[in-house]
């Protein structure tokens, strides 16, 4: 594959969704390493072998946090294409290894985790109603915080539990919803009295996002400051997962076109694939001898 192709063909699928910050910060680092391959006269990922890839930092970069930035930078780069050009295999897995030696090097800390009693212990601090409805939505319908912004009051199906949810590039989707939810936006359109065409949230993103960071440190999570507004989602997409629910409906609610890319916005670590294997395949394979 051409490596102009799959850099804008990355931008255009994988990029969707992540904040400026991120896509200023990814846009740079590729636009340097797609240059750096094409004076290599490297010009399609077949190309590239992790030779490159080390040549690639150590010409550019010497920090050793950035550097871990750079490699997972990479690493989501390259394995976005990986069940098209399999030979990328063995260059992620050697920016794997590199990337979990210099993270271990640096100090850096584990990536937060968000799990039920956390999400209960934050919610004690929420002190405004617009903040709950957006941090449900969030969590338990599987809503980025720019479709929270989008959603109105006639979009809610008190009868059948379920939303329509305007999602990026006018995708419309319906997903289902918990009663409490339900009930806290009952009372709330009350309150407010919401006419139907009226937006059910009026907050700002970084309002919302300075926010969670504070009712995060409140609840005692560590490292409050990795919180951010997409942890929710990913709880709402890992609790999917984990109780049985398939990719394909995952990646229907998050309004993917690919279960792909639902599977590396989730991602599952070690310790839960083990957890899986434990509950489904080890009793059988443990009782055929």
């Amino acid at each position: 594959m051409n490596i102009d192709d799959a850099f804008k063909t990355y931008f255009t699928g994988y990029m969707i969704g992540k904040s400026i910050k991120t896509e200023k910060t990814y846009y740079s680092i590729l636009s340097k390493f797609v240059s750096f391959l094409k004076k290599k006269n490297k010009y399609n990922l077949e190309d590239i072998t992790h030779i490159d890839v080390d040549i690639f930092i150590s010409e550019n970069y010497d920090r050793k946090s950035t550097i871990v930035t750079v490699l997972q930078v990479l690493k989501s780069f390259l394995q976005y294409f990986l069940s098209e050009v399999p030979s990328l295999s063995a260059v992620i897995e050697h920016i794997r290894k590199q990337k979990s030696t210099m993270s271990r090097y640096v100090g850096m800390p584990e990536p937060v985790k968000l799990k039920p009693e956390d999400l209960e212990r934050m919610m004690k601090y929420i002190d405004k109603l617009d903040y709950v409805v957006a941090f449900r939505l969030m969590a338990f319908c599987g809503l980025r915080i720019g479709e929270v912004r989008k959603l109105k009051v006639s979009d809610i199906n008190f009868e059948d539990k379920s939303i329509v949810i305007h999602g990026k590039g006018g995708k419309i989707r319906e997903v289902p919803i918990d009663d409490e939810t339900l009930e806290v936006l009952k009372f709330f359109i009350k309150y407010r009295r919401l006419k139907p065409d009226d937006n059910i949230y009026n907050m700002t993103d970084r309002a919302f996002q300075k926010n969670i960071k504070k009712w995060a440190k409140k609840a005692g999570i560590p490292n409050p400051e990795k919180i951010f507004p997409h942890k929710l989602r990913k709880f709402f997409g890992k609790t999917w997962l984990r109780g049985g629910g398939t990719p394909f409906g995952l990646a229907q609610i998050y309004g993917h076109s690919k279960v792909e890319t639902t599977m590396r916005y989730v991602g599952m670590d070690i310790e839960e694939i083990k957890e899986k294997y434990d509950k489904t395949i080890r009793p059988i394979a443990e009782k055929v001898r």
